[in-house]
């Protein structure tokens, strides 16, 4: 039986599931920073 890695409660590390670096894709940065911005400018036209 292979032994696997532990973390520092004892719980097994499995790597599909590591939050600390996840790997987001290119398009998906893309949709955040349009809906972001469009949220941005939406609360700055409101004010005028």
């Amino acid at each position: 039986m292979k032994k696997e890695k532990l973390d520092e409660w004892g719980y097994p590390i499995h790597l599909e599931y590591n939050f600390e670096k996840p790997q987001s894709d290119f398009e998906t940065r893309i949709a955040l920073v349009i809906a972001f911005s469009l949220i941005i400018i939406g609360i700055l036209y409101g004010k005028l």
